[in-house]
């Protein structure tokens, strides 16, 4: 329930319908999920389609497409397994992007210093700030 209701005030924070926003000692909810979602998840299409593709000079029957043929199969061929490993690979550059913006964001606009943990590894509180642990 702690994490929901974390993911909802966070979400509710970054679409600038919540002003306070509560600190917490990792990730946050909605970073989380998003890291999942955006970063694991594209990260695994862009590594099975450029299997896929690299299998296909090997043609069918080989031991690259025995293994990665399937993808070719699942998405109905070549061309659409190159446009989705393309879409895979500008949805990954946007998150990269989108990802910067809402760390330098959040450095300004809540109570933690969330680029000086990444340089100096020590995480920063302004004062009566509340944590929360997951």
């Amino acid at each position: 329930p702690s994490w929901w209701s974390g993911f909802i005030k966070q979400t509710m924070h970054y679409l600038f319908l919540r002003r306070e926003v509560q600190p917490w000692l990792g990730h946050n909810p909605l970073a989380m999920s998003a890291m999942f979602f955006m970063y694991v998840l594209g990260s695994i299409v862009i590594i099975l389609t450029g299997f896929s593709l690299y299998a296909e000079q090997f043609g069918w029957g080989s031991a690259w497409m025995n293994v990665f043929g399937w993808v070719n199969t699942l998405l109905g061929g070549s061309q659409m397994v190159r446009t989705v490993h393309h879409f895979a690979m500008y949805y990954l550059m946007l998150f990269a992007v989108v990802h910067m913006y809402m760390v330098f964001r959040e450095d300004i606009m809540s109570q933690q210093s969330v680029v000086g943990t990444m340089i100096s590894g020590v995480r920063t509180f302004k004062a009566g700030a509340r944590i929360e642990k997951i």
